[in-house]
């Protein structure tokens, strides 16, 4: 039996979780689980990945399990609160030593089966990206600084690792960190709920102010991480067949359509600064008519508008 299970969490798109499983799914180390959030129309969701791995191996995340758990539910608690797609795991599989939790637009264009045996030889309690101390001017820091005064940490949550005892103390202190949050701060309703601890604050905090070892999967892994891993500028599918993403771990990786909306945000937030860079991997290695799909400016127009913004 294997020690180690690969949570992928999923809101039912199926080309999303058809990339990843495809690369996950090459290797015998872990056991793969997709955890869907079922607090939705949870039926189509299961229908629309029916094909993609057998029933025993999708673990519904549903609203009765959160309340019933003692979490508290609320609009976009899902996508607020992660951890609770380990929770929802471990209620069903809690024979593991080790349980990853990947979002399904995480892509491993590396030798996943020398990833996961590498990674397993290293026994930390929280295995996570960017785990570090947080300012006050961190969004989050209010909602775990009364606790913690002095201490609260945070996380990127795209890709992780806990144990098996950190999930559970995890577990207990999640519902009891839920229940002491006032009524009225879900009052707001249809947004983040931004006096709630959002995962990456829970996680980090709590681990770190209980006894619990931390070790960053960018030390660890930097080759593998290093200049496509962020939460911020999309890759492209296309690019996952180049050089460029080659033994790398990525994300986001998401269509152009997706691609598109999010370069001209940060166009109009940042301009040239980091478009430019993007622009000229994808022409480079899907071509120029890949690249128009996601923004309207060619890499000579970037050029250009970079130079006119440095005079």
């Amino acid at each position: 039996m294997t020690t180690t299970a690969i949570l992928i969490r999923s809101n039912g798109d199926a080309e999303r979780l058809g990339y990843v499983m495809e690369r996950i799914g090459r290797q015998n180390v872990a056991d793969v689980y997709v955890v869907l959030d079922c607090t939705n129309d949870g039926a189509t969701k299961r229908e629309a990945i029916t094909n993609l791995l057998p029933d025993a191996n999708v673990i519904d995340l549903t609203k009765e399990f959160i309340v019933s758990s003692g979490l508290h539910f609320f609009n976009r608690c899902t996508w607020q609160c992660g951890d609770y797609f380990y929770y929802a795991a471990y209620a069903q599989q809690p024979g593991y030593k080790f349980y990853w939790l990947i979002d399904d637009d995480v892509a491993f264009n590396v030798d996943t089966e020398a990833f996961l045996k590498e990674s397993e030889q290293i026994d930390t309690d929280l295995f996570g990206y960017e785990v570090g101390h947080r300012k006050a001017n961190w969004g989050w820091h209010k909602t775990m600084c009364a606790q913690y005064p002095d201490e609260v940490y945070g996380m990127l949550y795209p890709i992780s690792r806990l144990s098996r005892n950190a999930v559970e103390f995890l577990f207990k202190a999640r519902t009891f960190y839920d229940s002491g949050v006032e009524a009225k701060v879900y009052e707001t309703s249809k947004q983040l709920i931004p006096l709630h601890a959002n995962d990456e604050a829970f996680t980090a905090t709590t681990l770190k102010n209980n006894g619990f070892s931390t070790q960053s999967l960018y030390k660890e892994f930097r080759s593998q991480f290093l200049g496509f891993f962020s939460t911020g500028l999309p890759i492209l599918y296309e690019e996952l067949s180049h050089a460029h993403t080659r033994n790398k771990i990525i994300h986001p990786v998401r269509s152009t359509s997706y691609a598109r909306n999010k370069y001209i945000e940060i166009y109009k937030r940042s301009g040239t600064k980091h478009i430019l860079r993007r622009a000229e991997e994808i022409t480079g290695s899907c071509g120029p008519e890949i690249w128009a799909e996601c923004f309207d400016m060619t890499v000579e127009d970037l050029r250009a508008k970079a130079r006119e913004n440095e005079k």
